[in-house]
């Protein structure tokens, strides 16, 4: 954009356009980074401009275009004469490409390096990389170099796809959807994620993934539980059955993966269908599906879906069942002294619960009351009440009082002197003390029986 400003600039020069026309024009497209959207927004839709200006900046724009054209030919000239030529000139399959015509081939720069290829090979490589997916899960890629595995530069990915039309060719239809997306793999996803998901299953099937494919075939056996008695592979089964069970339930597993994991509803529908068809012809003709049972296959019932053992608690009665066994029980508990005749109101089949009385004479009264004669009288002994115990009292001590001591003084305290000896000590006191107590009167003489005594 910086090279087309200063064109511009230069070119209006030399045809000698208003500065006010070329500044206002510069300054609408001041952040504008395609030439394109310059001409489209800026000359051909401006509402502010008259149409004389607008064939005017028309006309500038022409001439600036081809001029950037010319630079941008002789550029790439030149870097293809400086640009090293790849040796090798066969087609991937070792085929050589001096037999093909000039629209089967094409030659791209990548790296300051020339590669011949064969358009039908990058085809199929473009295709591979765009449906490529791991396990149940689309992940499209960018199409790569075959020589040095390096994704291809978006100009020439172009440049495939236009000379692919010219050799008249239906290209796949995820590379024509790649191309609507200006070649982005995050648009790619989302315009075309419900035939990207079919696409990983079919790719997830034809992988020959014996071991998840053994796992979804377990996760189908579940889900249609029901339709197959319970029956499902044991988890001791050797690798042979695994490998036999694959080759059985693909055909079955291709409609359980798309009537679970689809995006189209319809294709829902119709692949469980047909599917649970497909299990009620195997479990017809296979009642273990070819395989031992309690070896290899076994029937398994989840605990939700197992038949209870302990009946369930009976329902509560009724109230006027509650109301009549409440009535019996009352009537047990009462003293069988006396007799009385109910009337055909108190029985067990009157509907309410209001008591009727019939009046009758004290003669008839006394005639229906039957007098029972009292019981005999129980004897009963009464046992002698034990001694009485007394207590042995016994002296009480009474606690020494607690010692006084002075709170704060503290438990343990070390010396400030050093330690001595107590004995040394005690000697020499006692012998200070015989000093200061001998008094010696000694006389003039000095010598007394051949002693030498010295005055102090």
């Amino acid at each position: 954009m910086i090279l087309f400003k200063e064109f511009v600039l230069r070119l209006s020069k030399i045809k000698k356009l208003p500065s006010s026309l070329i500044n206002i024009f510069l300054l609408i497209n001041w952040k504008k980074q395609n030439v394109f959207h310059i001409f489209k927004d800026n000359i051909l839709n401006e509402e502010f401009f008259t149409d004389s200006d607008k064939e005017k900046l028309t006309d500038l724009y022409i001439s600036v275009k081809k001029l950037m054209s010319r630079l941008n030919t002789i550029a790439r000239i030149y870097k293809y004469k400086k640009a090293v030529k790849y040796d090798i000139n066969t087609d991937l399959h070792l085929n050589s490409l001096d037999d093909l015509s000039e629209n089967e081939k094409i030659t791209l720069l990548e790296n300051n390096t020339l590669y011949n290829f064969k358009l039908r090979d990058l085809i199929s490589c473009w295709k591979l990389a765009l449906l490529n997916s791991q396990g149940l899960f689309s992940k499209p890629i960018l199409v790569k170099n075959p020589y040095t595995n390096l994704p291809f530069k978006k100009h020439n990915l172009f440049n495939i796809y236009f000379k692919c039309l010219n050799m008249y060719v239906n290209l796949p239809l995820c590379v024509t959807t790649f191309f609507k997306c200006n070649m982005t793999i995050s648009k790619f996803q989302i315009y075309y994620y419900v035939t990207l998901k079919e696409v990983a299953i079919i790719n997830f099937l034809n992988s020959n993934n014996v071991y998840e494919m053994f796992e979804q075939i377990l996760n189908l056996l579940h889900d249609n539980r029901k339709i197959v008695n319970y029956l499902t592979f044991t988890n001791y089964c050797p690798p042979s059955t695994r490998l036999k069970a694959v080759k059985i339930f693909k055909p079955l597993l291709l409609n359980y993966l798309l009537s679970k994991f689809s995006c189209n509803p319809i294709i829902k529908e119709q692949k469980l269908n047909l599917l649970k068809k497909q299990l009620i012809d195997l479990i017809d003709k296979h009642p273990t599906f070819g395989f031992e049972r309690g070896y290899e296959v076994m029937k398994y019932i989840p605990l939700a879906e197992r038949p209870s053992r302990s009946q369930p608690p009976p329902p509560p009665a009724p109230l006027i069942t509650q109301i009549r066994n409440r009535r019996t029980t009352l009537r047990r508990r009462r003293p069988s002294r006396q007799s009385f005749n109910f009337s055909e109101s108190d029985s067990d089949e009157s509907s309410g619960l209001d008591i009727v009385e019939n009046v009758t004479s004290p003669s008839q009264e006394m005639t229906t009351i039957n007098i029972t004669p009292p019981p005999p009288p129980i004897n009963i002994v009464i046992p002698p009440p034990p001694p009485a115990v007394i207590p042995v009292s016994r002296p009480t001590i009474v606690p020494p009082p607690p010692p006084i001591s002075n709170p704060f003084q503290p438990s343990r305290q070390l010396p400030r002197t050093p330690v001595r000896n107590n004995r040394l000590i005690t000697t020499r006191q006692n012998i200070s003390q015989l000093n200061n107590n001998l008094q010696l009167r000694v006389n003039r003489r000095n010598n007394i029986n051949g002693l030498n005594f010295l005055r102090r």
